[in-house]
């Protein structure tokens, strides 16, 4: 209409915060009035005569007269100021000269300034934090200075932030960095270097093939090619004359761990380092896999172990094979009855017969305890969001498809553990915490039917003392050597304390790292929010946040604690979701690990920081995205975190 920019101004009053402020701001009640002599009689202009008023009581205007607090605001909030040195906001009166208001003392003081001089004059340092909460990344140099004052405690001056490990930085940015309280672009680069250092070929081949999955490299070429000689360390040794020979090996190395999460070397550009092969390889390639798979000894042994009812199911299904009768069979029962030994019988026996077998599971962890185990979602090709498509990506001509055809038996462990959309079941294997009696010694459990309690045998309580703390005591209980300062990494392999909230187990976990021996490690997340133009959620906020399978804000780990991996990585060589690891080593960007149980036992792993994010099903509110190691300490467990392990 104008044909010009017109700036447009909303007016409103304080009023307009009509409920959380209501009562501080909206005044008292009124009243409308107007005073006229008795019997007068005047033409009323109600303008005029309009008077506005309120009747103040004798409390209230004593309470007034003294002057005490009409409301109050719990916690009291008040604005403090971030500021580059010298760069503090000076007011100056229109009287006043700017020379004299600059070179006041009074005037160079800030609460910023304030807070480092208290720090500085406390000898045993106050350790506290410096929180704001309005900084966004676009204010450079501000924001770097606020990450370190909300995660440095006790500074003593604007030099001693730029101070890490003796070394003064130039910038803010560049001490974040030191801190590493701030993501590097060569974070993937430096995770490499840094596995290089422990020369362990196979587990840096599963590295890379990790971090190709799970880091998006932007240069996938350039990091294999730089960090080739360390891939490909053991395959030189073993055949110093044969170029070909040594990089064919180094490839299919990482292929096969990238295949186990449906991914493939051409998925990242890296083709070329493949031979060309023709389609019928291609395609028989996962049958010639699973034919060379190897059998473990103490699989074979599990057929002369086999109790009644696990032989009777064996038998049936063997029949079945050998006839080459079609049939689904279910084998049903609670967690820790034996089910997965029966598995690894029945996989030993047929394997050995030589047809194809295929054991899957619903899980990882689960996945983990059967030979050559994977995941049905990996090995099928099962969408993982139902919501896109129900069908499984399994072209009739790939080599999948082929397996299957050629494929025996199919075992598929925890399947009624499947989402609905794949497959109906009851969820029967979500361990009981008193299961009913099976073929090994059961509970002796008395059920009163007047007030349905169950009564526990006196072995298995430990009552709670007056004036104790139910957790010390638990923890004492159940790692005593941990006050002992005597143990080995052993008693984590079958020991845990099970509780069904999450919030308990973060609780005892924090209580047991603190007694755990030796020099603690801190590892703070990189997060960030992806669906917030406004700057709406300062970091600090999301921080906080810790939806379930996610790593906390502060990860503090030591040599020797257990943890346990928060997610699928890498199934084929025991890096699943459940899987529980002892730490050996930590770098800024790598953890070194050892796996404590399943069919990896012993093996030593890399755990790089991979990039997480709440779970769709999840249904939050915040889309954002955290990188941080995918582990948390296991002194302490959920129930159902535990399903699948095996504990004394």
């Amino acid at each position: 209409m104008f044909d010009c920019h017109v700036n447009v101004e909303v007016c409103s009053t304080i009023q307009a915060v009509k409920y959380l402020y209501k009562y501080v701001y909206k005044g008292h009640d009124r009243i409308s009035f107007n005073v006229v002599k008795p019997g007068e009689q005047r033409a009323v202009d109600e303008i005029d005569q309009f008077q506005s008023g309120r009747w103040v009581s004798p409390c209230e205007a004593a309470w007034r007269i003294f002057g005490f607090d009409l409301y109050e605001m719990h916690p009291v909030i008040l604005p403090l100021q971030v500021h580059l040195p010298n760069m503090h906001t000076v007011q100056i009166r229109p009287h006043e000269r700017l020379d004299v208001v600059v070179a006041a003392d009074k005037h160079s003081r800030t609460s910023l300034t304030e807070f480092f001089r208290v720090n500085a004059a406390t000898p045993d340092d106050t350790g506290c934090l410096y929180n704001h909460f309005t900084e966004s990344p676009s204010e450079g140099e501000r924001y770097f200075l606020r990450l370190l004052l909300v995660h440095v405690p006790g500074p003593k001056s604007f030099e001693d932030l730029l101070t890490v490990a003796g070394y003064t930085c130039a910038t803010f940015q560049e001490a974040t960095l030191k801190r590493n309280l701030l993501e590097e672009d060569e974070s993937v680069d430096l995770c490499l270097a840094e596995a290089c250092f422990v020369q362990m070929p196979g587990a840096l081949r599963s590295l890379f093939a990790t971090i190709l999955i799970f880091c998006q490299p932007s240069n996938p070429s350039a990091l294999c090619l730089k960090y080739y000689a360390a891939l490909s360390e053991d395959f030189s040794r073993r055949f110093p004359d044969s170029e070909a020979k040594i990089k064919q090996l180094t490839a299919r190395s990482v292929e096969q761990s990238l295949e186990e999460m449906g991914k493939s070397l051409k998925t990242f550009g890296l083709d070329h380092l493949l031979e060309p092969t023709d389609d019928e390889l291609a395609r028989t390639r996962d049958i010639i896999d699973s034919l060379d798979a190897p059998i473990p000894d103490h699989c074979i042994r599990c057929r002369e172990s086999l109790n009644p009812a696990q032989q009777e199911a064996f038998t049936c299904i063997i029949d079945h094979v050998k006839q080459k009768k079609p049939g689904a069979l279910f084998i049903d029962g609670p967690g820790g009855t034996g089910k997965t030994f029966l598995y690894n019988a029945l996989y030993a026996e047929i394997h050995l017969m030589g047809p194809i077998v295929l054991p899957t599971a619903t899980s990882g962890i689960a996945a983990a305890n059967i030979p050559s185990g994977r995941t049905t979602h990996s090995r099928f090709k099962i969408p993982i969001d139902t919501e896109a498509s129900l069908g499984c990506d399994v072209p009739k001509q790939g080599s999948v498809a082929a397996l299957i055809k050629e494929t025996t038996l199919i075992i598929w462990d925890e399947a009624s553990m499947a989402r609905k959309e794949n497959i109906k079941g009851d969820f029967r294997q979500v361990l009981p915490v008193l299961p009913h009696r099976t073929q090994r010694e059961a509970v002796d459990v008395s059920l009163t039917a007047e007030n349905n309690y169950v009564q526990l045998p006196s072995e298995v309580l430990k009552p709670l003392e007056d004036g104790r703390d139910p957790i010390t005591d638990l923890t004492s209980l159940t790692f005593p050597e941990l006050d002992l300062r005597n143990f080995t990494s052993d008693i984590f392999t079958t020991r845990a304390i099970l509780t069904p909230m999450n919030d308990d187990v973060d609780s005892i976990n924090t209580e047991l790292i603190k007694k755990f021996p030796r020099q603690p490690v801190m590892y703070k997340i990189f997060d960030m929010v992806l669906d917030d133009n406004c700057n709406v959620y300062p970091t600090e906020f999301i921080n906080t946040l810790c939806p379930g399978g996610m790593s906390p804000h502060e990860l503090v780990l030591k040599e020797g604690s257990p943890v346990i991996l928060l997610r699928n990585i890498l199934p084929s060589p025991g890096l699943c979701n459940g899987t529980r690891l002892i730490c050996k080593g930590f770098s800024p960007n790598l953890i070194e690990c050892v796996i404590i149980t399943g069919h990896h036992k012993e093996k030593h792993v890399f755990i790089p920081r991979v990039k997480q994010r709440p779970s769709p099903s999840s249904k939050y509110p915040i889309f954002f995205q955290r990188k941080q190691f995918p582990v948390k300490l296991s002194f302490a467990m959920t129930i159902n975190k535990s399903q699948g392990q095996t504990l004394s």
